[in-house]
């Protein structure tokens, strides 16, 4: 009889062991689940902005004999040349907005047909105008790349080509979606039209001016102090 008592006390602890443990996993003590949580966290870029090293880009003084009297002075004024650097730290998709702060001046009475005629409408074009008397339009000026490279890990790729975010090639900056006026910004990319993502952007433009005929605006005698001002936004991804 021993060797049955045995093996009976045997099989009700192995049963008693298993019913335990199955407590263990639905009650108090145990969880039938646990949740596995994942975390990250996406970190805007570190980028600094610099447009022609802080300083404005100037035509210098214009003698009044270099302006026509009855016909838009074009040519007859020197190019200037200008640029901009955005350095992050790591690889940034920059994408760019640019604002005519006189934008109305050219749109006003269609003055911007006479400007650039052909070539180029009021999304190519930004305003200049006589600084003590805002609402005068004396011309404008469009700003075309000149050259554009990148650097990372110490290589520089150049002949990057300016783009309209998701479309075509520009040879200039522009700062509205259209002719129209409608006043929508575009964005600008470089390389393709999806961009190119960098630590270090170098862009070279040339400014080139045209000017309204002189007797529109201007008075013999009297000085005339031009400013055009171009808003520069950048947008990192």
């Amino acid at each position: 009889m021993k060797p049955i008592f045995l093996i009976s006390a045997l099989t009700l602890a192995m049963s008693s062991s298993f019913v335990a443990n199955a407590a263990d996993l639905t009650g108090d003590k145990g969880q039938s689940s646990k949740v596995l949580s994942v975390t990250g966290a996406i970190g805007a870029p570190t980028c600094k902005f610099e447009m022609n090293s802080g300083q404005a880009v100037e035509f210098g003084t214009i003698a009044p004999s270099q302006l026509q009297m009855d016909q838009v002075t074009a040519g007859n004024i020197s190019s200037i040349t200008g640029g901009f650097s955005v350095e992050c730290d790591a690889k940034t998709l920059v994408r760019l907005q640019v604002k005519d702060t006189y934008a109305s001046n050219l749109l006003k009475d269609n003055k911007h047909k006479d400007l650039f005629p052909g070539h180029y409408g009021p999304d190519s074009q930004f305003g200049l105008v006589d600084a003590n008397n805002p609402d005068t339009l004396i011309g404008s000026y469009i700003i075309v790349k000149n050259k554009i490279s990148t650097t990372d890990n110490g290589t520089t790729k150049e002949g990057h080509d300016l783009y309209i975010q998701g479309g075509r090639r520009s040879n200039v900056f522009v700062s509205t979606k259209d002719n129209s006026g409608s006043g929508e910004q575009e964005t600008l990319v470089i390389d393709n039209p999806n961009g190119y993502a960098s630590k270090l952007m170098n862009v070279g433009f040339t400014i080139q001016p045209n000017f309204l005929p002189k007797k529109t605006w201007f008075t013999e005698g009297n000085d005339v102090e031009i400013i055009g001002d171009a808003t520069f936004s950048m947008v990192y991804l």
